[in-house]
């Protein structure tokens, strides 16, 4: 009962601080947000793996070749949106301390409509998993990959829901940068089977998520050395727990499959 009770008054706390900017937007309900994860876990744990049993995998290449290229067109629109907001706009941002801004002001608007539409991504991401279920990939689906999909997602909902911008600009930017390049692989692999095949390029791409989040822990570390910064230190406290927990299980994937195991052509899709 204590543990309900604390739920539930977390959850209230939550729900008494959601930034009203946002919330007109499909996909920033409380009850869109449960639909999303009651869905994905329970058709990639259960309903799913109980449907593909008995069948063959579906041959999803021209679903693929649609999907990661409009992957990368997302990622790569969004990704020059904040680039053209941080260097080009005239406004300064402060890289050791970006301040929420819940104004109706201009760069308080761009930043919680770009902070939406990277969210918006973190959705079309679940299909990733779903896609290796329809293709009898269940050895893709590890731990790692629900994990970081449904991190990405109920992180990316929070903090759209209280705290869309600020200092987490450089994980998003960092992460749409990657994305983009590891979208164009997985193009690149539903194209050409020799790509599949080609270790460096997995071994970058895991490498260069591994980078991301060692910048991403770096930086949101600034804000501790700013006296009397604007942004929230408990939301930089989960920030920073949750990079730091995927930084060791890359870096745990990134060992076992490229050091210790070595193989020739590893079949792993990154996430």
């Amino acid at each position: 009962m204590l543990i309900f009770r604390y739920l539930f008054e977390q959850c209230a706390k939550f729900l008494a601080h959601k930034d009203p900017r946002l919330q007109h937007l499909p996909f920033t309900s409380v009850g869109s947000f449960i639909i999303v994860v009651a869905l994905y876990l329970f058709f990639v744990l259960k309903w799913g793996p109980n449907f593909m049993k008995n069948r063959r995998p579906y041959n999803l290449k021209p679903i693929l070749l649609f999907y990661n290229a409009f992957q990368v067109f997302c990622n790569f629109s969004i990704f020059v949106y904040a680039i053209y907001q941080i260097n080009m706009s005239g406004y300064k941002i402060n890289y050791f301390c970006e301040e929420l801004d819940y104004s109706d002001s201009w760069i308080g608007t761009q930043s919680a409509m770009g902070s939406y539409f990277y969210f918006l991504t973190k959705i079309l991401d679940l299909l990733d998993t779903v896609f290796f279920v329809l293709r009898k990939r269940t050895r893709q689906i590890s731990f790692l990959h629900v994990y970081h999909h449904m991190l990405v997602y109920v992180g990316g909902f929070a903090f759209i829901s209280m705290a869309p911008g600020g200092h987490l600009w450089l994980f998003a930017v960092l992460n749409l940068f990657v994305h983009i390049i590891m979208y164009s692989y997985y193009f690149g692999t539903v194209c050409s089977e020799n790509l599949k095949t080609n270790i460096f390029i997995k071994r970058s791409i895991t490498q260069m998520q591994i980078i991301q989040f060692v910048c991403t822990i770096i930086h949101l570390c600034l804000p501790f050395f700013v006296q009397d910064c604007g942004y929230p230190r408990s939301l930089l406290y989960v920030a920073i727990s949750q990079a730091v927990i995927m930084l060791l299980l890359f870096s745990d994937f990134y060992y076992k499959t490229y050091i210790k195991s070595k193989p020739n052509s590893p079949n792993v899709k990154s996430s």
